[in-house]
């Protein structure tokens, strides 16, 4: 789990909702327009889904799910790891690794001790986990596409969400104790 997103999600949530409450004496509930949320939010889902394919966009959420709760083993536990599987390789041959899978939780380390209890040499195993790594560096750049098209398109709607309380703002020139209200609602689509 990466702590530090989990932290800075609520940190920075905390300090919006902390100015609000902290308002001179204003209504927090001014601050929650649905309207504004559809178009804000649901303009960027829809553009997402046009620009991608669904299963690009369903997929965008197991991404989510994964950086946060992801648990990455230190760099420094793999390297002990494999300088103790090399040991148990040179002691006792390489079918004493078999003993050693059922304690990974890592799909590409079980992978790549099956190659060598299955006796591979070594440049066929570096080119099928080389091959192995490329395909997953396309498809975690695939989810990092769809996460950076939706943070664009997000500020987009929210300036369409604007433009759309300011014309109905202005519509209402009539009844100036309109005005404030409607502008109020306009700048809270870009908020």
């Amino acid at each position: 789990m990466d702590i530090a997103t989990i932290i800075g999600v609520i940190l920075g949530c905390m300090m919006i909702i902390w100015a609000i409450l902290s308002g001179s004496g204003t209504d927090w509930r001014i601050f929650c327009d649905v309207p504004s949320l559809i178009i804000t939010v649901g303009g960027m889902l829809c553009a997402t889904m046009i620009h991608f394919s669904l299963p690009q966009f369903l997929g965008v959420f197991s991404v989510i799910k994964k950086t946060v709760l992801n648990k990455l083993t230190p760099p420094s536990q793999i390297i002990q790891n494999m300088v103790d599987y090399a040991a148990i390789n040179r002691r006792d041959g390489a079918l004493a690794l078999e003993q050693e899978l059922g304690k990974l939780n890592d799909p590409f380390f079980v992978k790549s001790l099956q190659m060598v209890i299955d006796g591979q040499e070594s440049d066929s195993i570096r080119d099928r986990l080389s091959l192995e790594i490329d395909n997953l560096k396309t498809r975690h750049s695939t989810g990092k596409k769809i996460l950076e098209f939706m943070g664009c398109a997000a500020p987009a709607f929210g300036m369409i969400g604007t433009l759309i309380g300011l014309v109905q703002m202005l519509t209402n020139m009539s009844s100036p104790d309109q005005i404030g209200s409607g502008m109020a609602v306009a700048l809270l689509t870009t908020f």
